[in-house]
């Protein structure tokens, strides 16, 4: 049977396996709260939970990793327990390319990306002299990259980005494409905005600091007496390999107050570790390639003075099979990367738990 022409596909990737999952119809984008799928369905493993709509409908939620098993295909990495892990590519990173304002086209992580709308300057309100939106029952702040403006009328494109609860849009001039590029800086960044400058599709394209977007959100969080409620310096190690997710995360923990030491890699960390150097506390990512958070959390027990040094994990994919693999390693807390306050509130609630135990 043909399929029909008003039918859409969503590719999907589950580890370094890409499929397309066939639709009928794209409805819209919603920020939800997922909730575990009720026990009755548990064997099918298809779903990772379901929501509740504003307008009271429930609805399921599908889990990709599922869906490949059911096919009856296999992560071509061949490892079936870590089929939504990550394998080393080389650092290819996919970006959503657009134009804004004068000289090289610019990029930002497709993964940063919460959504693309296009808005009415007629629309715009400001709150002070900053311009703003109402978009989804709250205000978006509208930003632009220097030397370009907002546009008095007509309508424009926007790129959001929700993080720690709030919403930004980085209104541009168009959207361009995405691209899948490796992450090689051909030349670092000599503006504050910019994290440097690669190649994608032949062209030299800069990649803009998306923390340079969010740093006005830091004052905006409950972040106030933080380190007073903890109560002491606090060594802190944060291995990510991510260079956009270490330029959002570590300035932000510095600027709270823990004393902050990345590693690019678990391998490094562990070097850091075998060296002698010694921390309070450590934040992980999970999916990395060569070694995932779960294994560097099982290789820092091995060491006796980590054994009581809480290791959280600070991640985009939190579901029940993640907390358990989670637990079994010895990782006492899962938090997503894009609550930055949810982080500290789990830090502070672990390092009292050692103050306690001490």
């Amino acid at each position: 049977e043909d399929t029909p022409i008003d039918s859409y596909v969503a590719v999907l990737r589950v580890g370094s396996t890409d499929f397309g999952l066939v639709l009928d119809k794209i409805h819209d984008t919603e920020e939800i709260v997922v909730k575990p799928v009720a026990r009755v369905l548990g064997a099918l493993d298809v779903y990772s939970g379901n929501t509740i709509l504003g307008d009271g409908s429930v609805i399921m939620i599908l889990d990709p990793a599922g869906l490949l098993r059911a096919t009856g295909e296999k992560d071509s990495s061949g490892a079936a327990e870590a089929t939504s892990l990550p394998t080393s590519e080389d650092k290819m990173t996919n970006f959503l390319v657009f134009k804004a304002g004068e000289g090289a086209p610019k990029a930002v992580p497709l993964e940063l990306v919460a959504r693309l709308e296009e808005i009415a300057a007629k629309d715009i309100e400001y709150s002070g002299h900053e311009p703003v939106i109402q978009y989804r029952g709250d205000l978006m702040r509208l930003q632009t990259l220097p030397g370009m403006a907002i546009p008095p009328e007509g309508i424009f494109d926007v790129i959001v980005f929700t993080y720690d609860g709030k919403t930004v849009g980085l209104v541009v001039d168009e959207i361009v494409d995405i691209e899948r590029a490796p992450l090689v800086m051909k030349i670092a960044g000599h503006e504050e905005q910019f994290l440097g400058s690669i190649v994608i599709n032949g062209k030299t394209t800069d990649i803009v600091d998306i923390g340079y977007l969010l740093k006005g959100l830091v004052d905006e969080l409950s972040v106030a007496g933080h380190m007073s409620s903890v109560g002491r310096e606090v060594k802190l190690l944060f291995v990510e390999d991510s260079v956009f997710f270490r330029k959002l995360t570590v300035p932000f923990l510095e600027n709270v107050g823990y004393a902050v030491t990345a590693a690019e890699t678990p391998l490094e960390a562990l070097t850091m570790v075998e060296r002698g150097a010694v921390f309070d506390v450590v934040v992980t990512d999970i999916e990395m390639p060569e070694m995932d958070g779960f294994d560097l959390a099982r290789a820092l027990r091995k060491h006796t003075r980590l054994d009581h040094v809480p290791i959280l994990a600070f991640t985009s994919t939190v579901n029940e099979s993640f907390r358990e693999r989670a637990a079994a390693s010895g990782i006492v807390d899962m938090i997503l990367k894009t609550d930055r306050e949810a982080l500290l509130e789990a830090l502070a609630k672990q390092l009292h738990l050692v103050k306690e135990v001490a």
